[in-house]
C-alpha cells in the first residue's frame, strides 16, 4: 500500500514534471532567435519546483520504501521528515530566480538598505540602453504601400525583436557592424497597423534591453469615404474671436482627428457623437492659428486605420489693429503665441 501510495503522489508527478521541463527545453533549443535570458526565466519556474520536490520530498517519500521493505522505520526518517520543512524556504529562491519583476523588487529592496551592493547592478542596467525606432515614411501611409520599422541599437547586437502591441513580435539577427536593422512590410496590410517597440540582446554578455519607446504606424484606407467639414464664422476674423470647426462621415462609431497643414500630428481628436459629427472649438485664435484645417476619422474597430483626409477649410486671422492716438501693445513673442495657439480645447 505505500508503495502505490509512493507512486501514486510523488513518483508519477515527478516524472511528469521532469519530462516537461526537458520537452520545453527542447523546444527552446529549436528557437534560437529566443533570447537567452527570456529562456531561462521561462524555464525557471518549472525546473525550480522540480528540484524543490526532488530536495525536500524525495527522501521522505523514499523513507516509506526503505520501511516497507525492511519492515521497520529507518533511523533518518527524522531527518528526511525535517527536509520537507526546506519546501517553503526554498520557494522565495525559486520566485526569484524565474520572475524578473520578483527580481526588481527584491534588488530595490536591497538599493533601500544597502545602496554598495546594488552598484554592480546599476552598471549593468546602464550599459544595455534601449534602441529607438522609426518609420519610414513617417505619416500618411496608406494600405498596400511599403514600409520600414528601423531599430536603431546603440551596442552591438546578436538578435533584434519587433514587438506588435496586442499581436505577435518579428525577430532578426544582426551583423555586427550594423548600427541598426530594418523590418520592412512589404505591400502592408490592415493587420500590420498598431504600436510597435523594439528590443535587442547584446553579443558578448547575452543581456537584454529595455523596449524602445512605442512608434504608431497608421495606415490609410483609401476604402473608407472622406469626411466633410465646416468652418463658422466662415469669413476673415479678428483676433481673439472663438471659431467652431465641425466634421462628419457616415462612419457613426469613429474618432475623428483634427489636422492642421504644416503640423505632423493631429491638433484634437475626438470621439464621434451618434449622428457621426464631431465639434472643435479653436478660443481666442490669433494670426498664429491661421491655415488650412483638414478632417480624418479612424473607426473603433481598428485604432490605427484612418480614412484619408478630407477638403480643407482655411481660416484666417487678422491683428487687432489700435485705434489711433493708444498706446500700441508689444507684439507676442514667438513663446508667447506658441503657448495660445497650444489652448485648444474640444467641444
Amino acid at each position: 500500500m505505500c508503495l502505490k501510495i509512493f507512486l501514486i503522489l510523488f513518483l508519477i508527478p515527478f516524472a511528469i514534471t521532469m519530462f516537461c521541463s526537458i520537452c520545453l527545453i527542447c523546444a527552446f533549443l529549436s528557437q534560437p532567435q529566443i533570447p537567452l535570458q527570456m529562456m531561462y526565466h521561462t524555464e525557471g519556474l518549472p525546473e525550480g519546483i522540480m528540484v524543490n520536490t526532488g530536495v525536500c520530498f524525495a527522501p521522505y517519500n523514499l523513507s516509506h520504501v526503505v520501511g516497507f521493505v525492511q519492515q521497520h522505520s529507518p533511523e533518518w526518517r527524522p531527518y528526511a521528515l525535517l527536509l520537507t520543512t526546506l519546501s517553503a524556504a526554498l520557494d522565495p529562491f525559486i520566485f526569484y530566480f524565474s520572475s524578473s519583476a520578483v527580481r526588481r523588487a527584491a534588488a530595490f529592496s536591497l538599493s533601500l538598505s544597502c545602496s554598495c551592493l546594488m552598484a554592480p547592478m546599476a552598471v549593468a542596467f546602464i550599459l544595455v540602453p534601449p534602441p529607438s525606432l522609426s518609420l519610414h515614411p513617417s505619416q500618411r501611409v496608406s494600405l498596400g504601400d511599403n514600409v520600414t520599422l528601423r531599430c536603431h541599437l546603440p551596442r552591438m547586437a546578436a538578435w533584434v525583436w519587433l514587438y506588435q502591441e496586442g499581436r505577435w513580435s518579428y525577430s532578426k539577427g544582426k551583423e555586427k557592424e550594423q548600427d541598426a536593422v530594418s523590418f520592412l512590410f512589404s505591400s502592408s496590410k490592415r493587420e500590420h497597423a498598431g504600436r510597435y517597440r523594439c528590443q535587442y540582446q547584446v553579443y558578448e554578455t547575452r543581456e537584454v534591453s529595455e523596449e524602445s519607446e512605442p512608434v504608431e504606424l497608421v495606415l490609410t484606407d483609401h476604402r473608407y469615404p472622406t469626411p466633410g467639414i465646416s468652418l463658422h464664422p466662415e469669413q476673415c476674423v479678428e483676433t481673439g474671436t472663438n471659431i467652431t470647426i465641425r466634421c462628419w462621415s457616415l462612419n457613426y462609431r469613429a474618432a475623428f482627428l483634427l489636422h492642421k497643414d504644416g503640423s505632423s500630428d493631429p491638433i484634437q481628436r475626438q470621439e464621434s457623437s451618434d449622428g457621426g459629427t464631431a465639434t472643435f472649438s479653436l478660443f481666442g485664435v490669433t494670426p498664429a492659428d491661421s491655415g488650412t484645417y483638414r478632417c480624418s476619422y479612424r473607426p473603433r474597430r481598428y485604432a490605427f486605420v484612418s480614412s484619408p483626409l478630407g477638403d480643407s477649410v482655411m481660416l484666417e486671422v487678422t491683428p487687432t489693429v489700435a485705434p489711433p492716438g493708444t498706446l500700441k501693445h508689444p507684439e507676442p513673442t514667438g513663446a508667447e503665441e506658441q503657448s495660445r495657439a497650444n489652448m485648444v480645447m474640444a467641444v
